[in-house]
């Protein structure tokens, strides 16, 4: 078996449609972005369900109340949205933060007009 170099960087390019959490931001990577045909100006609201530890999106042309601006990344396809009271609210969003970069992205669902992810498959089946 021929060597190999080992790129610590290599990100997942799967196509799967994902948005993780970071510190102040929810990120929606590539693949999501298309796959709802997001067109800016887009808006976002958000919406929890603590007893599933689920996080709900609804993404919209224009402002609605409770709503956050999604913006694109500069040079990339993806976009993102900042919300910083979200993880001093819930807990339990707060703690998905000590989770490696990559528990953090989690493969994004559909019920209805709901996008969502599911957050109790990461950290020990979260409480």
């Amino acid at each position: 078996m021929a060597w190999e170099e080992f790129d610590g960087y290599k990100r997942d390019r799967c196509g799967t449609p994902r948005i993780s959490i970071y510190y102040f931001t929810f990120a929606l990577n590539s693949s999501f972005v298309n796959l709802i045909e997001i067109e800016f100006p887009c808006y976002v609201v958000v919406y929890i369900d603590e007893e599933k530890k689920r996080i709900g999106f609804k993404f919209h042309q224009e402002r609605k109340k409770n709503s956050y601006k999604v913006s694109p990344y500069k040079n990339r396809k993806g976009a993102q949205f900042t919300n910083t009271q979200i993880k001093s609210r819930y807990p339990w969003i707060n703690e998905l933060l000590d989770l490696s970069i990559n528990e953090r992205r989690f493969d994004v669902k559909k019920e209805d007009d709901m996008y969502f992810i599911e957050t109790q498959t990461r950290k020990g089946e979260q409480k």
